[in-house]
């Protein structure tokens, strides 16, 4: 809802509807987070989708847990959004509320492995290189994670990318590409070396026609958001195009590599 204000500029959709939305959203979450043993701010009960992981107690896959990392980048990217909203010069202590609960919650976490950690602890995976890098979401759709503003968790995300790759293989389909490709995005408008993206041509093709036909909606949109970012960028709040001759380092190969 935040990002069409940002593309359009329309403050008369942001007071009456985006923002409405945005707060009672907001205030839903605030009822619902309780404080674990540390005193931080979390969700309980809650899972990281379709994933699970080891039980250190039992040795045992298990599901449910609190705080996964999905649901506090999901929390921090909806309060910054509303809390963006003051340019509409109202509910200002609100704003001020969210930013001091946001300083609460569970940080995104590495793990031992340099990774991003998925859960609340760095436990094991029953299904190492699952497919699902639901925990990226602050890399994509998100944009908390990025090589200037947090440069540690953005190779945090290349390592948990490669990771799938190496153990799984099978961040081709549409839950593992739209991560994948803005990373590699990303990575491009920094001019890293070695940039590409970790599927080949085909892959990228078979994989938006299979989620067209299936009607996977949300596996379709994490690629068609991503894509765009390998030819355009934001300054300074304007947009830019990316030159054509910048566009051509950005290439799809079938490496393996993030």
């Amino acid at each position: 809802m935040f990002e069409h204000y940002e593309f359009n500029g329309d403050q008369a959709f942001l007071r009456k509807t985006a923002y409405p939305m945005m707060k009672e959203s907001s205030q839903f979450v605030l009822d619902i987070l309780i404080r674990d043993q540390k005193n931080r701010l979390v969700t309980s009960p809650s899972y990281s989708p379709e994933n699970n992981y080891v039980d250190p107690v039992t040795g045992k896959g298990s599901k449910l847990t609190y705080a996964p990392t999905m649901d506090m980048e999901i929390i921090n990217d909806l309060f910054i959004r509303t809390s963006a909203a003051k340019i509409l010069h109202q509910d200002v202590k609100f704003a001020d509320t969210l930013s001091n609960t946001m300083k609460q919650l569970v940080p995104v976490q590495l793990a031992k492995d340099g990774s991003i950690q998925e859960w609340v602890e760095d436990y094991k995976e029953t299904e190492p290189g699952y497919r699902h890098v639901s925990h990226l979401f602050a890399l994509h759709p998100g944009d908390q994670i990025t090589p200037l503003k947090t440069p540690e968790l953005f190779e945090g995300a290349r390592k948990t990318l490669a990771k799938c790759l190496k153990m799984g293989e099978r961040v081709r389909d549409g839950a593992g590409l739209g991560p994948s490709i803005s990373l590699s995005a990303l990575k491009t408008e920094m001019q890293l070396t070695n940039t590409s993206l970790p599927c080949s041509k085909k892959a990228l093709h078979q994989t938006c026609l299979i989620c067209i036909l299936l009607s996977r909606s949300m596996a379709t949109l994490a690629i068609l958001l991503a894509l765009p970012r390998c030819y355009c960028k934001v300054r300074k709040g304007r947009l830019e195009t990316v030159p054509s001759n910048y566009c051509r380092r950005f290439r799809l190969s079938g490496q393996q590599e993030v």
